[in-house]
């Protein structure tokens, strides 16, 4: 961990618990030079395990992390190999080490997979996995080893039947109401839906791990549901779907959340909150990454559900070969986490109760974007609120943005639908009216040198505002504008200070 950039936080007096927050983890991550909790050693050769991907081992791993733990904790070794189970439960104490060479396989039959698992409200159909933890403390899952669930479409889908498990599909870990937690270097492949769900987890540390998983539908990498304490750092994220996505069914926050130094591709979003947002977000920082590949959005900041997300802070970001490349949405839909149920993408779909959102202090600086996904409804920085709830006290700062181009004209004059309770993506919002940025429902909107390229013409507005107090534009160079369209359009915009606008050469 590059302890200078801890430092340098704690002297600017700014994100002081997350440098704590960070400081604390590294710690515990240090404290041992091989990255385990440390105790006594059980291999799961020694109970039975084979790693000849012939012999179902799940037993053979249960027994030796149970005799762990029961002997007060320690190291569950796996050596090189292929092992083959299903749901393993980790228990308070036990470090599950895996070899260079060794790999976790799941089976495929859905009925070697534990079902008595607390139900995962958003994904009912997931809510088992193949290495599962409920209210333990000081668990780690680390080494160089592999743990696959193998779950391509054809073995685990929505619509496989498999007598009274039939459309179930395993993820690869899922943690509930654990303190402590340690996942480092190892690789986790080929989900059946999410690759880690942490629910109502705190103080975790994410290290070093590579996750890789297109082969399903609902391939996230790493869901965090009102966890707190957070650290994600050097990790390399390639799936399908979400990356990395904090989500809060629960009354209280995803808070003190800390990514830094990753690499992420995703089909449809490298950072998204708020898929489900009751419980908010609070205190998030992510800095030093590489997003690409991803045309989906890369940047996705939603608060939907009654709760408030506030003080998040992204900087120092790449990407290459994207869409979006910012969605800042502020929504009505107040959904209800009290039972589980599959998310609804209807367009009919009505707000559940009247509860407020909240979406405030969100900073976005020093990133660089290239958009290649041509798809104009996918395109520009866009952020929105809904009528009399507006998002407040946004900044974009140092900003380069070089967008595909190629709207119409006609495109200028569209309106774009509130659509307050819909499930939140910028997609199903169609093309605005800018190609650069559009901004609707803000209280408070700060841009400081933001650089907008076209790659072709663009007939639309390159910024578009309504319904904004208190913007503030310092340092805006734009393409030269074609056509006969205002570069600025301003609709219901007062508190209005506008300085150094010129043309990119």
């Amino acid at each position: 961990m590059n302890m200078r950039y801890y430092a340098s936080l704690l002297r600017s007096g700014r994100n002081l618990l997350m440098a704590a927050v960070a400081l604390l983890l590294n710690a515990c991550a240090t404290a041992q030079s091989d990255g385990k909790l440390g105790g006594q050693s059980w291999p799961v050769t020694e109970f039975g395990a084979t790693g000849s991907d012939e012999t179902n081992d799940t037993a053979a791993f249960q027994k030796a992390i149970d005799i762990c733990h029961q002997s007060g904790g320690g190291v569950v070794e796996v050596p090189k190999g292929a092992y083959y189970g299903g749901t393993i439960e980790l228990k308070s104490n036990v470090t599950l080490s895996f070899d260079d060479g060794a790999s976790y396989l799941g089976t495929r039959n859905i009925d070697d997979y534990k079902m008595d698992c607390e139900m995962a409200v958003e994904i009912p159909s997931s809510s088992t996995a193949q290495i599962y933890a409920c209210d333990a403390s000081n668990i780690a899952i680390t080494g160089k080893g592999v743990i696959s669930v193998r779950g391509q479409l054809e073995y685990f889908s929505k619509e496989t039947k498999t007598g009274k498990n039939r459309g179930l599909r395993p993820m690869n870990i899922r943690f509930i109401r654990c303190a402590g937690i340690q996942l480092t270097g190892i690789t986790l492949k080929d989900s059946a839906a999410w690759n880690t769900h942490l629910v109502d987890c705190e103080d975790v540390a994410i290290q070093g791990v590579t996750i890789a998983s297109r082969c399903n539908g609902n391939n996230d990498g790493i869901d965090m549901d009102s966890c707190r304490r957070v650290l994600i750092e050097n990790c390399d994220i390639n799936v399908g779907d979400d990356a990395i996505c904090p989500k809060g069914t629960l009354e209280h926050p995803v808070e003190d959340l800390m990514i830094r130094n990753c690499r992420v591709s995703s089909h449809w979003g490298c950072f998204k909150t708020g898929t489900s947002s009751f419980g908010g977000f609070r205190n998030i920082t992510i800095t030093d990454c590489y997003f690409y590949d991803c045309p989906g959005v890369p940047i996705k900041l939603l608060c939907v559900d009654g709760g408030i997300m506030e003080n998040v802070t992204i900087s120092n970001i790449k990407m290459e070969r994207v869409s979006g490349p910012i969605f800042i949405r502020l929504g009505a839909r107040n959904r209800s986490y009290k039972s589980a149920r599959e998310m609804s993408h209807r367009k009919d779909d009505q707000s559940e109760s009247d509860a407020a959102n909240i979406i405030r202090n969100i900073t976005l600086k020093n990133i660089v974007a290239d958009l290649t996904t041509e798809k104009l409804e996918s395109n520009t920085i866009f952020i929105t609120g809904i009528p009399n709830q507006k998002v407040e006290n946004v900044t974009l700062e140092n900003i380069t943005v070089t967008y595909p181009g190629g709207g119409k004209a006609a495109h200028c004059n569209r309106v774009v639908p509130e659509d307050e309770a819909r499930y939140p993506e910028k997609r199903n919002f169609g093309v605005p009216p800018s190609w650069g940025l559009y901004a609707r429902h803000v209280d408070g909107l700060t841009v400081k040198n933001l650089k907008m390229a076209l790659k072709k013409d663009d007939l639309r507005h390159a910024v578009y505002t309504d319904d904004v107090t208190n913007l503030q534009i310092d340092g805006l160079a734009l393409s030269p504008q074609k056509g006969s369209a205002e570069r600025l359009k301003l609709v219901d915009t007062p508190n209005l200070v506008i300085r150094n606008i010129k043309d990119l050469d």
